[in-house]
């Protein structure tokens, strides 16, 4: 275990992810100075959301990902106003109506694959919940105006906690997200061609599981191009290349794979 930590560390201590944490740290700390100048009441809420901004250091993924923080906490915040000025009296109800939510959106977010959109869903449940626990934590003392400047101090918060993000890593050394397009596209492109000259060397075609295997990465490279390509219109790259790429590397893995299966039926 000691030796993999040993060899672990060029590729965890280097350039790429100082430069990361310098700009994670100055993104926090603008986002507490700024959130403690306008005396707000949790100025955690905005170094937590700076702070998870930070996860994939692509400009592109960082704007797209505030972009869903902040939709997905005035959600969060609608809906668990609506919770509250129609439950408040009744808090089983309350937490029924919160249940009924939390499993409405973990349903959607089992049917998506991209990860930020997933994240929207997930700030909302955790906004919801902050909302409406907060109220019937104290029932005798919740009011509208109450409710109203919970969801208000959260979704201000957020807000200021994603713009600082979001000002870092767009003017401080931003990291584009078209590096991050092309290995993906490059990746997809060595797993074809590695699959196509092994499907047209070998003699055993009747191996499923192990083809099905080579299939499934380069499937699951191409989910990832596509899921990735949603920042690129925040950095203003043409997407039209890279989805025509991943369109033909899909027809050409259909095509070798119905000749596959063919070749085996002969055989």
């Amino acid at each position: 275990m000691i030796k993999e930590l040993i060899d672990d560390i060029p590729t965890i201590f280097n350039t790429q992810n100082a430069i990361h944490t310098f700009k994670a740290c100055i993104a926090i700390t603008l986002a507490l100075g700024i959130s403690m100048s306008l005396d707000l009441d949790k100025p955690m809420w905005a170094m937590i959301a700076a702070l998870f901004l930070q996860t994939r250091p692509e400009t592109g993924f960082i704007i797209e990902k505030a972009l869903v923080l902040i939709c997905g906490s005035i959600i969060g915040v609608g809906v668990g106003f609506l919770i509250v000025n129609f439950f408040l009296p009744y808090p089983v109800l309350a937490l029924l109506a919160l249940c009924l939510f939390i499993a409405v959106t973990m349903f959607f977010s089992a049917n998506m694959s991209h990860p930020n959109f997933m994240y929207a869903l997930a700030i909302a449940n955790t906004t919801c919940n902050i909302v409406v626990f907060y109220a019937i934590a104290d029932p005798t003392s919740t009011t509208s105006e109450s409710v109203f400047h919970t969801g208000y101090s959260r979704v201000t918060e957020m807000a200021i906690g994603s713009l600082c993000s979001c000002f870092v890593n767009y003017y401080i050394l931003p990291f584009k997200v078209e590096k991050t397009l092309k290995n993906h596209a490059t990746q997809g492109f060595d797993l074809t061609i590695a699959y196509i000259k092994e499907m047209f060397s070998t003699q055993d075609f009747s191996n499923n599981k192990k083809y099905n295997l080579k299939v499934e990465n380069i499937l699951n490279n191409i989910v990832t191009l596509d899921n990735d390509l949603s920042a690129a219109k925040y950095e203003n790259i043409a997407k039209t290349n890279y989805a025509a790429f991943s369109n033909k590397v899909v027809e050409l893995i259909q095509s070798v794979h119905f000749l596959r299966k063919n070749l085996a039926k002969k055989r």
